[in-house]
């Protein structure tokens, strides 16, 4: 499944929060009066004008705020404290985009595991959207902010641009939001949709009937033949091929095992194959053993039954055809386990 949009959200944040953390460095700087720093900010014009639209957008504004309904505040304190939130929060959001990116290339499975951490940072980014409209809000409709925005903003000679700064701010923060919000919830229902599909198709291979999945029903108790020379088994009936009913009869046999003899000229075989007599169990355990499933062995139930048998070996001939994954055939195989059983 598509990834793309998740892949593009984690550039955007990669790029977006890192020029940011790298604003929030120089603003620590200043406000800790690193002179260095200080001097290469106010003696390069570009960089002052960026460092000084930051600290009012990811601090200034908030004290703002807090000293209009609570006047006692300490806005310098307050200031100081967000600058270096400002620093923190940057930062892990631009180890965040880092990994949104190397999540965009999981695989399907993998993609869609992402859930506790990848939904707190989808609410986490649309907080951030809400924050940044706030602020275009408000200086668009509180007039007391849309003078103080209005004054700030015209002394660095950007008076006629801070609103649209505002605004690409909402829509890069909306995107940053959205793709991967998007992505995720439709890869996660597009991936159980076909998860469910799944295993209601393979479900039907091996049903309650028995008489799914490869289009044809198999018989584990195969009619028995007459051989020439041999005494008259009980309720033998020659097998008709006009009548499938017939052929799938079990029939009681006694406990001996003849010997193929010559056959007289003047008899006819009715069937070529060779004669057997055993009883049930001794059929089941033969019958296991061709296909392979023996009873009491590499997790076979000691009492499994013939449908039991008869479904294990379809859905191993299905696995064998790559129509069952591995783990859809232990989960079938373990089904057959608990319910087909004597």
């Amino acid at each position: 499944m598509k990834k793309g949009a998740t892949l593009t959200s984690g550039i955007l944040t990669t790029i977006l929060f890192f020029i940011f953390f790298a604003l929030s460095v120089l603003l620590v700087c200043t406000a800790l009066d690193v002179s260095a720093v200080v001097e290469v900010v106010n003696g390069v014009d570009i960089l002052q004008k960026l460092v000084v639209s930051y600290s009012y957008v990811a601090v200034a504004i908030i004290p703002i705020l807090l000293a209009k309904f609570i006047p006692t505040i300490p806005v310098t304190m307050v200031t100081q404290i967000l600058t270096f939130v400002s620093l923190a929060f940057s930062l892990w959001m631009f180890i965040w985009g880092i990994k949104e990116i190397k999540i965009s290339k999981r695989d399907d499975a993998e993609f869609v595991k992402c859930n506790k951490t990848c939904a707190f940072m989808m609410f986490l980014k649309f907080v951030i959207f809400l924050y940044f409209l706030a602020i275009l809000l408000l200086a668009l409709l509180l007039e007391e902010i849309k003078i103080y925005t209005a004054f700030f903003f015209f002394a660095l000679g950007l008076q006629d641009v801070y609103l649209i700064i505002f605004a690409v701010l909402v829509v890069i923060s909306f995107l940053l939001f959205i793709l991967p919000s998007a992505n995720f919830h439709f890869a996660t229902k597009k991936y159980n949709a076909q998860n469910e599909q799944g295993f209601n198709n393979q479900d039907v291979v091996v049903n309650s009937a028995g008489q799914e999945g490869l289009g044809q029903t198999f018989n584990t108790n195969p009619q028995q033949t007459m051989q020439a020379n041999m005494p008259p088994l009980p309720n033998y009936r020659p097998a008709n091929l006009n009548d499938q009913n017939m052929a799938s009869q079990q029939v009681v046999q006694p406990q001996f095992q003849p010997q193929a003899q010559p056959m007289p000229t003047n008899i006819s075989q009715p069937q070529a194959n060779n004669y057997q007599p055993v009883n049930n169990s001794q059929q089941a355990v033969d019958a296991s053993q061709a296909g392979g499933i023996v009873p009491g062995q590499d997790g076979v139930p000691l009492n499994i039954t013939q449908k039991g048998i008869a479904d294990l070996e379809r859905l191993i001939r299905l696995r064998a055809m790559g129509a069952v994954n591995d783990a859809n055939y232990e989960a079938m195989r373990q089904k057959i386990f608990t319910t087909e059983i004597s």
